[in-house]
């Protein structure tokens, strides 16, 4: 075992291989971490593979628990099997409770979602950057959240359809869904499945690999999804469920699909912000990510949802990713905001402090973020308008932000490793 001994000299450390963290003041400052409980000392512990616990045993709900949440989720802890880890190790972090986001994606179907996007299209680089089993983000994290889908399209009137068609630069994608749909019907058309922990299979199943094809209804589309999430919040702590739509569209919402002959008008974009701030006054934001490239007309409408989405957030914004690979990011990016990347510490650090320690993600330097009272940010103490490193949550917890985050949720076999000064934390 390792001294405890709190010697202003020396350092205490702690490693953390996905999930796992130990803890213990180094005899000699060498930034050691205690090894498997009645064994050596060791200075990592072997992966066992992407998003998967290295050590510290499986998830209450019988999967083994993703990448950075050992500490930010302590209710999917199984702390009845026996001890695997060294009594230092954190299992738990009580200021989050059990953390359990509740997802609900809003998709667009509509025709032009076939358009180009990099190497391939809108619709399927969303597809499978939410499920592909390599590089999705709901197989990685579905042991962690509720993901839901809403997929929406509607029919086209005849006249709406051939002016659709008209107008798109790539033809075959306009009206796909609409070309001789009887006037009046549904809409929004409405492929759905209900937040759920372990929902990948469902989401697979619910997602088709072409997109529906039809108009943009995103009014009535967000009015739906609104209504769902209202009925799952009810009762609930926004603080340990929070509840979250992530809105991904390329156009700008219509009701072509009753009869109108284009759409795009004033009605439908007041109605989709009325149903994002009927959802925040229960305590659902929304985010917003735009598939559409350059139209600069979707761009100030969708800004101003996210800013109705995320009120309190000075910085909400709109996420457009350009390519496959900005896509994914920016889906880790939103969902480690909403799931966290919290890590419980094995002892408490002197707040106001932290920034002494120093923390590294696979042996490369994390910045120390920290936010004055009036809201604005220091990293390493340089000014930031969006923080990217590590902060303290409190005196037990820390959370990695911005792409520190996103590479922990997406990466394999990351490596924690911090180490503070004994008279900054003190173990339990």
């Amino acid at each position: 075992m390792l001294s405890r001994k709190r010697l202003p000299t020396r350092l205490v450390s702690f490693a953390l291989l996905t999930t796992a963290w130990a803890a213990g003041c180094s005899p000699e400052g060498e930034g050691m971490s205690s090894g498997p409980a009645g064994g050596r000392p060791t200075s990592s512990f072997p992966a066992t593979g992407a998003g998967r616990a290295a050590v510290g045993g499986t998830a209450g709900r019988g999967v083994n628990t993703p990448a950075g949440f050992a500490g930010g989720n302590p209710g999917l802890q199984d702390l009845g099997r026996p001890a695997m880890v060294p009594p230092a190790m954190a299992t738990a972090n009580p200021s989050n409770g059990c953390l359990e986001a509740t997802v609900l994606f809003v998709v667009d179907g509509s025709g032009s979602m076939c358009e180009v996007f990099g190497t391939a299209t809108r619709w399927t680089s969303l597809r499978a950057a939410l499920l592909a089993p390599d590089v999705g983000v709901v197989p990685k994290l579905e042991g962690q959240a509720q993901f839901g889908l809403m997929i929406y399209d509607g029919t086209i009137d005849g006249m709406a359809a051939g002016m659709a068609s008209m107008a798109s630069p790539n033809p075959a994608c306009a009206g796909l869904g609409g070309f001789g749909a009887a006037l009046g019907g549904a809409c929004p058309r409405l492929v759905s499945v209900p937040p759920a922990l372990l929902n990948n299979m469902a989401l697979n199943r619910a997602f088709p690999n072409k997109e529906l094809g039809g108009s943009t209804p995103t009014d009535k589309a967000m009015n739906a999804a609104v209504d769902q999430m209202l009925m799952s919040v009810a009762g609930k702590d926004p603080k340990s469920n929070p509840h979250i739509i992530i809105l991904a569209t390329d156009g700008q919402p219509n009701d072509i699909c009753m009869g109108g002959l284009g759409g795009d008008g004033s009605a439908q974009k007041a109605g989709v912000i009325a149903a994002v701030d009927r959802g925040v006054m229960a305590g659902v934001r929304t985010f917003v990510i735009s598939l559409a490239g350059t139209d600069a007309g979707l761009e100030a409408h969708l800004a101003e949802v996210a800013k109705h989405g995320d009120p309190k957030n000075p910085m909400a914004r709109t996420f457009s990713p350009m390519n496959p690979d900005d896509l994914i990011m920016t889906l880790a990016n939103l969902l480690g905001g909403a799931v966290g990347c919290h890590i419980a510490l094995s002892g408490k650090v002197t707040v106001g402090q932290e920034c002494t320690g120093k923390v590294d993600q696979n042996s490369q330097p994390v910045p120390c973020c920290q936010q004055a009272k009036s809201g604005a940010w220091t990293c390493d103490k340089a000014p930031v308008t969006a923080p990217s490193g590590w902060r303290l949550s409190d005196d037990h917890s820390i959370e990695l932000m911005g792409d520190y985050c996103t590479k922990f949720l997406l990466g394999s076999g990351n490596i924690l490793h911090a180490t503070f000064p004994c008279d900054v934390f003190v173990p339990s």
